[in-house]
């Protein structure tokens, strides 16, 4: 186990993994550690394809504009990247009943949370998590999503940088944010299962350049027309009578991109707009090195999380989901981190079996 340190290399030998290069950021050296039984990566959904692909492991012909040897051909390396968007709408409120910065900041709720454990300081802001169906749709597994954060002002320097907002396009779609004493809520509208794929590349062989990510959001018209009926049911949810009884209203943004529509939720070219210029990632990138059936050329992984073509080496993380979780993937990266120790530790119990009957012959 070592600190401030980079992986950036798996070594390997006639196609099998033996040991990794990495460096410790601190004082530059290098390591070369071996591996007693196999490597396994874990560096998640950006990370893993990097280092495989520095690796010389992925698409043949994106290695070799980099110089990099191919030591096994895998086009689906660095392919398949998913993630969830967000819509955020904001409400006006005139009843004093959500978290302001104010309101957080006082006296009295520090003393509440210090002595209590209760109060605002004591929420995470989400208020209430819905799950409806798509309207017109009868899958079972595509759903509209909703997160309702009681957040009147908003720390415009915190969330602008956590959401990557301009600062024109936050100030729109959040008002008088500079008033520590507004009132109101946001819903965060999402849908479950996109469509649109992106991918992750190499832009230098050096380990130390960040990786090219291309999440190609809103490339397929569907998840457009997914988010705005997503905007529209929230419309309808804060417009219903216990909300409207503390004074809710929504704001519609006037961004300048979309000043030639007409500002209403009747019009989906004002509605795809705002979409475009607002969405913001739910920070639940999947996908990259994929598991699945060996008669597909993009898998990169097997049904027990090893690369394909290469021996002794395993990712356990959620680059190997093959599709997208429809809620946070936080529990399934656990799920697949159990199930990886169980595969380690039956083919280490395998290896062992071999190596005692070899020796008894």
């Amino acid at each position: 186990l070592t600190s401030r340190s980079l992986l950036f290399q798996i070594i390997t030998e006639d196609r099998r993994a033996t040991g990794v290069l990495a460096v410790n950021l601190y004082s530059g050296i290098t390591y070369h550690i071996d591996a007693t039984y196999e490597v396994v990566l874990s560096a998640g959904t950006i990370g893993t394809p990097h280092i495989l692909m520095l690796s010389g492991i992925g698409p043949k012909e994106h290695l070799a504009q980099h110089g990099i040897p191919v030591v096994a051909d895998l086009p689906g390396v660095g392919q398949n990247l998913r993630d969830h968007l967000n819509v955020p709408l904001y409400f006006h409120l005139d009843a004093p009943v959500s978290a302001t910065t104010s309101k957080v900041r006082s006296i009295a709720e520090i003393w509440k949370y210090a002595t209590k454990g209760k109060g605002f300081l004591a929420n995470s802001g989400v208020e209430s998590l819905v799950r409806l169906p798509v309207p017109g749709d009868n899958s079972t597994h595509s759903k509209l999503y909703f997160m309702l954060f009681n957040l009147g002002s908003v720390n415009g320097d915190l969330f602008s940088s956590i959401a990557n907002f301009r600062n024109d396009t936050f100030q729109d779609t959040f008002p008088d944010t500079k008033n520590d004493s507004k009132e109101g809520f946001m819903i965060l509208a999402s849908c479950t299962q996109p469509l649109s794929t992106g991918e992750v590349r190499l832009t230098s062989p050096n380990p130390m350049a960040a990786p090219l990510i291309d999440p190609n959001y809103l490339s397929r018209q569907e998840d457009v027309k997914c988010l705005i009926k997503a905007m529209k049911t929230a419309a309808r949810l804060g417009s219903t009578k216990p909300v409207r009884d503390l004074g809710a209203r929504l704001h519609l943004p006037g961004y300048e991109n979309c000043s030639t529509f007409s500002q209403s939720l009747q019009d989906d070219k004002y509605l795809e707009c705002w979409v475009r210029t607002s969405a913001i990632t739910a920070y639940h990138p999947v996908g990259t090195c994929a598991m699945g059936s060996s008669d597909n050329p993009m898998t990169v992984l097997d049904w027990r999380l090893r690369v394909r073509g290469i021996k002794n080496l395993r990712v356990a993380d959620s680059s190997s989901f093959p599709h997208l979780t429809s809620g946070n993937p936080h529990a399934v990266v656990l799920m697949v981190a159990e199930r990886a120790a169980d595969f380690i530790l039956e083919d280490i119990k395998r290896q062992n079996i071999k190596k005692i009957h070899r020796s008894s012959h």
